[in-house]
């Protein structure tokens, strides 16, 4: 592994010389205010936003060769995902888990959590123009599932010429292959467009076994579709809708190889589908009022089968089908003034969500069907905007939660940004509260046979949590051909009642609100731009994660600290981005984690470090219509993570051992027309 960090390095360097010795013959950038939409009373210049928002523009999205959402987010340095080879691949964003982050599409929450998390897999890119990524609670805005932030997919709503298309495909040594497809229609007040991604996973064999494999083989099928009807300039309704479907074939080895061997194999099929209206009205620097609602379907179907391999045959076997079917409807309206000429503006709002769920493993007691289970949340928000002049803005609101289930909560926050004028830096900082409610799955889950001994439980509490975030950017504007960029930033976590999935017996678990946990930590980031030819970036940071044997031995320190370092190059050789290198690195530092063992006895264990890197290189022909890169994924060629997942039967982290399957090339080709 040393000798490929070095290479590593090497290629960084000469890249680096390279770029520097480019006649740049496009003259000086110009640097284009970037607007951000996620959290605010209105469209705002990132600047004057009072929350920590980071932008991934849709360049960057193509030139890191990213599949999909867990590809793109697995560089950031205050993320890190978790791989199941079932569940997918869990998100947390600065120790916070991904049950508490809320991700979206165009302002629409997603569907379809197991475990309280979206499997990052099953969110293709392909029509996704940008990302923006809030830090810290934003349960004010959001309501539940906010706690730890907001994803916000930004998908494409308008086109310059009347017919516009695109056709990608990609495929990787290991299994991978995509084809995905994009056509929009612009004619008058209408804006159609669609998009439809095929991916199969069929990974080579690997040494656990026979049939049984660390990966499982995934086919998933997807398509998306807008239309857009615009009255005037500042009034258009938009309905939009989609549907996913993948199959995940998990093969069990083959036992009693000397007579009639056998295996247990399961088939998951999920599907998920949705459609939303989307209505939005301003007049501009007076208000902007938006209004949606969305119904969705989550099906997941868990068929058992008992394998013979003579004669090569498969049955289902009764009594382990799993079946579960959830569906939602919620509805959100917002008002924003956008007074530029007042120093007070406001911002009111309300927001209804309900569930249902049904399925064999859910059981709800005080109902006559008890496999049927539904819950709803009411939430009313209001808050003010405050600039008393062009330095300062200070924003406060609150939100009314009122739950079926568990009452009423309020919850607070406030934020301020100090921008002065003519100055190169900003200071912003914000205190808020989150609030997250138990799931169906959490209250009602029963999953009850001879090797599990899994339930939910009705008594559990919401999740109550404070978030304090301090930021100071600094951006130099031009020296010569260079713009520099600094930030550094502090984060807080207290979390009460956090809802884990606790030890009770050998292989009993059961649901439970921990008393408390908390994650804090700095971030500390650098990016240096050279001419629209050359960008670098780097940002490092140190978390610190809650002990969870403080409660019983003093001595032991409060926070487990682990080191995340992140860095990126791009270099564009050519002159308008004919031709571009790319390369990223991550370190993840040792990180501690606590699980039960067998004996129901919390124990502690560190997850060790491990480097990951992608490296690529693209070019763009036929007028840029033809877009075409190849490179690495993997270069340091990282598997598995050594700790003690053997011994344990649960741990709070999810699955932690597989990290990815090895090193492989990839080669990337899209056409646009």
């Amino acid at each position: 592994m040393q000798s490929v960090v070095t290479t590593i390095l090497f290629v960084l360097f000469s890249a680096a010389v390279t770029a520097q010795s480019i006649n740049d013959t496009i003259g000086q950038n110009q640097i284009l205010d970037q607007v951000v939409v996620t959290a605010q009373f209105a469209p705002t210049d990132l600047r004057e936003a009072v929350n920590t928002v980071k932008i991934i523009n849709r360049q960057t999205i193509e030139l890191r060769g990213a599949a999909n959402l867990s590809e793109l987010l697995q560089s950031e340095s205050n993320m890190r995902l978790n791989n199941d080879a079932v569940l997918g691949v869990a998100l947390s964003l600065n120790g916070i888990r991904g049950e508490n982050v809320k991700i979206l599409v165009d302002g629409v929450p997603m569907v379809g959590r197991i475990q309280g998390n979206l499997d990052m897999n099953q969110i293709p890119l392909t029509d996704i123009q940008r990302i923006e990524i809030v830090e810290g609670a934003q349960s004010m805005i959001y309501g539940s599932d906010a706690s730890g932030g907001v994803i916000n997919l930004i998908t494409k709503k308008s086109q310059l010429a009347r017919f516009n298309g695109n056709v990608n495909a990609m495929y990787e040594q290991n299994g991978i292959n995509s084809l995905n497809t994009q056509l929009g229609y612009q004619h008058g007040k209408w804006f159609v467009n669609g998009t439809a991604n095929k991916q199969k996973f069929d990974p080579a064999p690997d040494s656990i076994g026979q049939r049984e494999q660390y990966w499982n083989p995934k086919d998933q099928t997807s398509a998306r579709a807008t239309i857009r009807y615009k009255w005037n300039e500042f009034t258009d309704l938009r309905l939009a809708g989609g549907f996913l479907k993948e199959t995940i074939t998990d093969l069990g080895e083959l036992r009693r190889l000397q007579f009639k061997p056998y295996a247990f194999d399961d088939i998951y099929r999920i599907s998920r589908s949705d459609v939303n209206v989307f209505f939005q009205t301003a007049k501009p620097k007076h208000y902007i009022s938006q209004a949606n609602i969305r119904a969705s379907i989550y099906d997941r179907i868990e068929n058992a089968y008992r394998y013979e391999s003579i004669p090569d045959t498969s049955a289902l076997i009764p009594m382990l089908q799993d079946t579960n079917l959830s569906s939602g409807l919620s509805a959100r309206w917002t008002y924003a003034t956008d007074r530029s000429s007042k120093s007070i503006n406001y911002l009111v709002g309300t927001e209804w969500n309900s569930e249902y769920g049904q399925g064999n493993r859910l059981a709800d007691t005080s109902r006559e069907n008890s496999n049927i289970v539904s819950i709803y949340e009411v939430g009313v928000f209001g808050s003010i905007r405050w600039t008393p002049n062009k330095v300062w803005i200070f924003q406060g609101g609150t939100r009314w939660v009122i739950h079926e289930r568990f009452g009423q909560a309020v919850l607070p926050s406030i934020w301020a940004a100090y921008n002065p004028v003519n100055k190169p830096y900003t200071v912003k900082t914000s205190i808020a509260f989150g609030y997250r409610s138990p799931s169906l799955e959490e209250l009602y889950f029963r999953f009850v046979d001879i090797n599990h001994n899994v339930v939910g439980n009705v008594s559990l509490q919401p999740e109550k949590s404070i978030n304090l975030k301090t930021e100071f950017a600094y951006r130099t504007g031009k020296i010569g051909p260079w713009q520099l960029d600094a930030k550094v930033s502090g984060f807080y976590n207290d979390i009460k009642n956090r809802i884990i999935l606790a030890a009770v017996g050998p292989i009993a678990f059961e649901y439970r609100n921990l008393d408390e946990w908390q994650s804090m930590g700095g971030n500390m980031s650098l990016s240096a731009s050279r001419n629209n030819r050359l960008e670098i970036k780097t940002s490092i940071q140190r978390a610190g994660y809650y002990n969870a044997l403080v409660s019983t031995n003093a001595s032991v320190p409060t926070f487990g600290w682990s080191l995340d370092w992140s860095n990126e190059l791009t270099v564009h050789i050519l002159k308008d981005q004919l031709l571009s290198f790319n390369i990223w690195h991550k370190h993840t530092g040792d990180t501690p984690f606590f699980y039960n063992d067998k004996e129901g006895k919390l124990q502690q264990d560190v997850l060790g470090k491990w480097e990951f890197a992608n490296a690529s290189f693209s070019t763009r022909i036929f007028n840029k219509k033809l877009f075409i890169q190849a490179g690495a994924k993997n270069l340091t060629d990282v598997k598995q993570r050594t700790n003690a997942l053997n011994s344990a039967n649960h741990t709070d982290i999810g699955n932690q051992g597989n990290l990815h399957w090895g090193r492989t090339w990839f080669i990337n080709t899209s056409f646009s027309f």
